[in-house]
């Protein structure tokens, strides 16, 4: 018992910091399928850092949806960014 005790609270420690870092989100995008991201309000702004590479969209009929889809193949790290109704910003 005194074993699993020390595990458990080993475990909580590692969760506690794990969470304390500042860690950005990641989406991993694809040119096979598409990634939707599913967002608490509407949203009324999405942002690309790079259009050429990746597409995305606010799906109509679900405002607080937003799909993405890489055009092509692609090694570089990108940013999607969306600002909801609600005024919370998201980078990923």
């Amino acid at each position: 018992m005194k074993r699993f005790l020390s595990t458990l609270a080993a475990i909580a420690a590692f969760l506690v910091q794990a969470s304390a870092q500042n860690i950005p989100d990641t989406l991993r995008i694809s040119d096979l399928y598409t990634s939707h991201v599913i967002f608490n309000t509407d949203l009324i702004y999405a942002d690309l850092s790079n259009s050429q590479t990746t597409a995305a969209k606010i799906i109509e009929q679900s405002k607080n949806m937003m799909a993405l889809k890489a055009r092509s193949p692609f090694s570089q790290p990108m940013s999607v960014s969306a600002l909801e109704s609600n005024g919370h910003m998201h980078t990923f």
